[in-house]
């Protein structure tokens, strides 16, 4: 009775132990299926992040294109709007030197009228000083013959001539010296053939005759 007693205790004993492995047993699957499940949790996490790290690194490239080409179109534009503000000072530049040369060729045309001018005006005025000179100088050269021309016929012999202008009583002119004689002046003897009478002195003016001096 006591040997079987026993048996039953060991077989009870083993039954415990398998039942205990048993138990271990599928307390390591389940820990191997929650290690499994989790990896493949990191691993989604992972492609998703990995994913995610593309398209910022896409995205990056495109913004890195797009400022190349920014920048690109700005130092273009810098480049051109450089060009045009030279071009434009080189027009103003030109502008203004064209400018100040028309001034300078004004004003030496200017310049070279006026002194033109003046020397014109000085022309005519020594002409016209010279036409006066020469007029002053035939009228005395007239004046002085008259006064030889009347002197000469004041100084003829009064045996000469018929007529003596004192005893006529009237303006009588001279159709050969052009001259008249008004009484009370100092007569003269004349030829009768030349003389030439007058109601007036007026009258003689008018006919081309001028007065005796004396």
């Amino acid at each position: 009775m006591g040997w079987q007693h026993v048996g039953l205790l060991l077989a009870a004993f083993a039954m415990a132990l398998g039942m205990a492995g048993c138990s271990n047993s599928g307390a390591n699957q389940s820990a191997t299926s929650a290690e499994k499940a989790t990896s493949r949790q990191l691993t989604a996490k992972e492609k998703t992040a990995l994913a995610a790290s593309r398209s910022l690194g896409s995205k990056e490239a495109k913004q890195a294109t797009t400022s190349n080409a920014l920048s690109e179109k700005r130092a273009k534009l810098e480049s051109e709007k450089d060009a045009a503000d030279q071009a434009k000072r080189a027009s103003e530049e030109a502008a203004s030197s064209s400018s100040q040369a028309a001034a300078e060729s004004s004003s030496r045309a200017a310049a070279e009228a006026s002194s033109a001018a003046a020397e014109s005006s000085k022309q005519a005025a020594a002409a016209a000083s010279s036409q006066q000179a020469a007029a002053a100088s035939q009228s005395q050269a007239a004046a002085a013959a008259a006064q030889q021309q009347q002197q000469a016929q004041s100084q003829t012999p009064t045996n000469k001539g018929d007529l003596y202008t004192n005893s006529a009583g009237k303006i009588v002119g001279n159709s050969r010296s052009k001259i008249y004689h008004v009484p009370g002046q100092a007569g003269y003897h004349m030829n009768s053939a030349n003389a030439v009478y007058f109601d007036t002195e007026q009258d003689a003016i008018n006919a081309g005759y001028r007065k005796a001096l004396r």
